[in-house]
C-alpha cells in the first residue's frame, strides 16, 4: 500500500514536539512495524556534539588569520579597492541559504577560490570541534547488531565530511562498522571543492528543501521500507512531514533525552 515510504526521526530544537514521534497525515504508530527499517542520521548535533574546549581552541588558532583578514578589510574600506578578502566577504554575505552558511562547506569553497586557505582551515577546525556523542553511538551499535542499516543524511559537504573522517578514522563511526552510503550536499554552486574521495550521494540542495528528501527516497528507499532520518532542525522536521515523512524530536540538552529517544524507537517497533 505504501511504496517508497520514508519515515524520519529528527532530532530538533526544543520548540518543536519535544520528545514526540511526528507522523505525516494518514500515518500513525500502528502502521509502521511491518516495514523494513533503515536510518538516515544527521551529523552535527546528533551523532556528534560540540566540544567547547576544541571550539575555543579553534578560535584561538585562527586569531592570526582573522587579524590579517581584518586589516585587509580595513584597507578596502579606506581605499575602496576590492581585494580577495573583501570579495570573499561580499560573496559570503550574498549566500541566501542559512543552511548553506551554517554547513560551512559553501564558505570554505568561496575562501578556497579566493586563495584564503588559512581562513578556510579555520572553518574546518570549527566543524571538527564536534566529538562523537557516545550515548547515540551506543544506540547506533545496537541498531547495527539488529542489521538495521544506517546512513548519513546531513547538510555537510564533501570536504568537511572528509576532514571529519580523517579526525575520527579510528572511531567506530567511520571505521566501516556503523555507517553505509548516505547523502550529503555538494555546494558546487559556490565554487568547486578541492577534490576529495567521497562515496556519499551528493545532493544539490540542502535540507529542508523537498528535493533533498526526494533524493533520499530515490536513492535508498524501496517498496515496503522505512527510513528513519535523524536531524536537529525544526524546519527539517516540518518539511519532512510535508514530504510524507515522520520525525522524532530529540534534544540532547535534556537529561532524559536518550531514554525518551529509546521510547520513541519502541513506538515505531524498534527495541534496543
Amino acid at each position: 500500500m505504501f511504496k517508497k515510504l520514508l519515515f524520519v526521526l529528527v532530532l530538533v530544537s526544543p520548540l518543536f514536539c519535544q520528545g514526540m514521534v511526528v507522523y505525516p497525515a494518514g500515518m500513525n504508530k500502528e502502521n509502521t512495524s511491518s516495514f523494513k527499517k533503515q536510518f538516515g542520521i544527521d551529523y552535527h548535533g546528533v551523532v556528534t556534539k560540540k566540544s567547547k574546549p576544541a571550539y575555543y581552541w579553534a578560535l584561538a588558532k585562527a586569531v592570526p588569520a582573522l587579524a590579517t583578514a581584518a586589516v585587509k578589510m580595513g584597507y578596502t574600506y579606506v581605499t575602496g579597492k576590492q581585494i580577495n578578502v573583501s570579495q570573499a566577504y561580499k560573496e559570503i554575505n550574498e549566500i541566501k541559504s542559512k543552511e548553506a552558511k551554517s554547513s560551512g562547506e559553501a564558505i570554505i569553497n568561496i575562501l578556497q577560490r579566493h586563495e584564503l586557505c588559512s581562513l578556510a582551515q579555520f572553518i574546518f577546525n570549527v566543524k571538527n570541534s564536534y566529538k562523537p556523542y557516545e550515548p547515540m553511538i551506543a544506540i547506533m551499535k545496537s541498531l547495527k547488531a539488529q542489521n538495521i542499516p544506517m546512513r548519513l543524511a546531513s547538510n555537510m559537504g564533501p570536504q568537511i565530511l572528509k576532514s571529519s573522517q580523517d579526525m575520527l578514522k579510528n572511531h567506530s563511526l567511520f571505521k566501516g562498522e556503523l555507517l553505509e552510503q548516505g547523502q550529503i550536499v555538494s555546494y558546487s554552486q559556490y565554487g568547486k571543492s578541492n577534490p576529495v574521495e567521497c562515496t556519499e550521494i551528493l545532493c544539490e540542495t540542502p535540507k529542508p528543501a523537498g528535493q533533498y528528501y526526494d533524493s533520499l527516497k530515490a536513492n535508498f528507499i524501496k517498496d515496503n521500507e522505512i527510513m528513519i532520518v535523524v536531524d536537529d532542525k525544526k524546519s527539517n522536521v516540518e518539511m519532512a512531514a510535508q514530504q510524507g515523512l515522520i520525525g522524532i524530536h530529540f534534544d540532547d540538552k535534556k537529561a532524559d533525552a536518550i531514554e525518551t529517544f529509546k521510547k520513541n524507537l519502541e513506538e515505531i517497533g524498534i527495541t534496543l
